[in-house]
């Protein structure tokens, strides 16, 4: 801080105007800059929600049964969906490591056939440009 200090200053003795503007940015610069522990802002993966209802694509932790202190299964688990059996309901669950492996395999193809698709046309593109400079 003290080098930046040093620099405004001679700014300023250099040009007053442009001291004083280039010293009311850094000022605005370093009041949104937090300073201390730096902690990255993320989204967790999985947050326990016991009072929320379950729905489809949610994930999920099997718990143990109330009144009881075993432990609960610790892997997370993707409603598929929810069969209504009778007065109950009864989600029908997916390991999340299936889901995210076929999410990948489909991101993985999309991006394959766009690859495909534009190598396709650049190669049509230049064919028929060759083609037709040929014939004409």
């Amino acid at each position: 801080m003290s080098r930046l200090t040093d620099l405004l200053a001679q700014a300023k003795a250099a040009d007053a105007q442009m001291g004083a503007d280039l010293e009311r940015e850094v000022r605005a610069i370093l009041e949104k800059t937090r300073f201390g522990l730096q902690f990255e802002r993320h989204r967790p993966e999985a947050v326990e929600l016991p009072q929320r209802r379950v729905r489809k694509g949610d994930k999920v932790r099997i718990l143990p049964a109330r009144g009881t202190t075993a432990k609960g299964d610790p892997a997370l688990w993707v409603v598929k969906r929810i069969v209504k059996n009778g007065k109950s309901k009864l989600a029908e669950l997916e390991p999340v490591e299936a889901v995210d492996a076929r999410t990948h395999a489909r991101t993985h193809a999309r991006t394959h056939a766009r690859t495909h698709a534009r190598t396709h046309a650049r190669t049509h593109a230049r064919t028929h440009a060759r083609t037709h400079a040929r014939t004409h």
